[in-house]
């Protein structure tokens, strides 16, 4: 109890792994804004917070709410931050009334491509794919850019295209996370938009047909 109290924080990040937090353990903490209590959090002693009188939010991470004992802050403006899944379950703690109990911003942790490099010769274009994590993050929403739009650009739904000979990296990104792709565009490219999954190719001694060819791969 108490082991935080009467210090001079401005912000707490408590890692998972704690289980309990205890009375007044981060009380008269003048200057706190803001706190984070873990995933693995089952018990939250009785004001927690109080005397925190700059307090603006707490973000709750466990999706099972804790056992509260008690009122945690008498800062009735503060935001308290709860998983979407959890917001009905939060909603009805009798310790939590009052408070402005909202579900939690997910942010985006990393961004996937489907393709780590491709070569393209000039014209030719490519879609790339891009998966962002967690799958529950609130706002998905990818921008695209290009290192050097003269030799190769990116449209909003991740279609590159080669304009020149030369190198470019295509980045995807969302919120803090993103992701490069490297793009060569070469006189012989690499990429071709046919849709099949069998090609021909002609030699001197006749037709040679190749099976089982990606529909994106070039064969040299």
């Amino acid at each position: 109890d108490e082991c935080f109290a009467y210090n001079q924080l401005t912000s707490i990040h408590l890692n998972d792994g704690l289980v309990n937090i205890g009375t007044w353990a981060f009380g008269c903490n003048m200057d706190l804004k803001s706190i984070d209590i873990p995933a693995t959090c089952e018990t939250i002693g009785e004001g927690i917070l109080y005397g925190c009188n700059s307090l603006e939010e707490i973000n709750m991470y466990p999706v099972t709410p804790p056992a509260i004992n008690g009122e945690i802050s008498e800062v009735r403006t503060l935001v308290i931050n709860v998983p979407e899944e959890s917001l009905d379950a939060y909603r009805s703690i009798p310790s939590l009334a009052g408070y402005d109990i909202r579900p939690m911003d997910i942010e985006a942790e990393s961004v996937v491509l489907d393709r780590g490099e491709v070569i393209l010769a000039v014209g030719e274009s490519v879609t790339l794919t891009a998966t962002v994590l967690p799958e529950n993050t609130t706002d998905k929403t990818v921008a695209w850019s290009t290192s050097d739009a003269s030799v190769a650009i990116v449209d909003n739904n991740g279609t590159v295209m080669a304009v020149a000979l030369g190198e470019a990296a295509i980045t995807a990104e969302c919120g803090a996370a993103s992701v490069v792709c490297k793009v060569s565009v070469t006189e012989n490219g690499g990429l071709t938009n046919t849709v099949s999954d069998t090609m021909s190719i002609v030699s001197d001694g006749g037709t040679i047909r190749i099976s089982g060819v990606p529909s994106n791969e070039r064969v040299r």
